[in-house]
């Protein structure tokens, strides 16, 4: 019975500890690209604009679905203030590279080997995903991956759209 109790009171504080939600402003980042001859990623450089930011591993199923779709978003949006960034938790660039290497990227691609920024968003699992509106906020959050999903992210993207040439 201890132990139920210990456990339950530990669930409860870690769930009471999630602070980042919607409404608040995206954390600052700087990581390095994954790309070649790309310069290193920060939130601050997507001031003015709508961020799609989303957090992947090369060893995810799910991101197997989402990156197909993410180059389809970025496709989607590419003459409006949209930008697509995924940041990949993987511990080692080559296995994030390797994954890289089974699609046509493009979008902004950077690599958290600390886990720091993925622990800065309070990422619950992968992948998980982010909109942040023009002034740095966090407008939704997504988590996991299914066909179909991305139907209603792009509706949200429109939104914030919308709401910034009002």
């Amino acid at each position: 019975m201890k132990r139920f109790l210990l456990v339950a009171l530990l669930l409860a504080n870690a769930n009471y500890a999630r602070s980042l939600g919607v409404g608040e402003t995206a954390p600052e980042f700087e990581l390095p690209s994954l790309l070649p001859d790309r310069e290193d990623l920060t939130i601050s450089k997507t001031r003015g604009i709508i961020t799609y930011l989303d957090f992947w591993a090369s060893w995810c199923g799910p991101c197997n679905i989402s990156f197909p779709e993410m180059i389809e978003l970025k496709d989607e949006f590419k003459n409006q203030p949209v930008e697509v960034i995924a940041i990949s938790v993987d511990k080692k660039r080559e296995l994030a590279r390797r994954f890289l290497g089974r699609h046509r990227i493009n979008f902004k691609v950077a690599i958290d080997v600390t886990g720091n920024t993925a622990e800065a968003f309070d990422v619950p699992g992968m992948p998980t995903s982010f909109i942040i509106d023009s002034k740095g906020k966090i407008y939704s959050e997504h988590e996991g991956f299914r066909k179909g999903d991305m139907k209603k992210i792009r509706e949200k993207i429109k939104t914030l759209l919308i709401a910034d040439q009002t």
